[in-house]
Parts: C-alpha cells; structure tokens; sequence
C-alpha cells in the first residue's frame, strides 16, 4: 500500500536517538495491526510494544481495551516515579 511504501521510506535511515526513559507502543489486535507493530519494534524494541486482543485502532479508547493498556501505563508510571524503572 502507499502508506506502507511511505513508512517504509521513513524509516529506512531513521537512527533512534537515546533515551533513557521507559517507551511503550500499544497496538489493536496483531492481525490487524501486525506491519506497523513490527514496524515500531524495529525501531522501539520488541519488548515495547504491546497488543491487546480484538481491539481496532478506534476500539483502544473505548472500554475494555482502554482500562487494558492503561493497566499498563500506569504500571510504567508507577515505576519510573518510584525509582525503579
């Protein structure tokens, strides 16, 4: 597709700068959503990006997908605030 041509462009002589801080990308389901999460794990590191099941790109703000990955917002907070992340 275009837009995957044009991402695809984008981050061919994209450099990460450094940071230091904790990084989470959350994606729709995997099916859905697959090229673009395997885009940002290239660029984040796989261990950042996170899925939730049978959510659409629309549907993440809504409940239940919402309370899901802000679940794991909040737990990300919780250890940057505290130190320990």
């Amino acid at each position: 597709s275009a837009i995957k041509f044009y991402i695809d462009r984008l981050i061919k002589d994209y450099v990460a700068k450094p940071y230091d801080g904790p990084v989470r990308a959350v994606f729709g389901d995997y099916e859905h959503f697959g090229y673009m999460a395997r885009t940002w794990a290239r660029l984040i590191g796989e261990e950042a990006v996170f899925h939730i099941p049978e959510a659409t790109h629309d549907s993440l703000f809504t409940e239940p997908a919402i309370s899901q990955w802000m679940e794991v917002l909040a737990g990300e907070l919780d250890l940057t605030i505290s130190g320990s992340g």
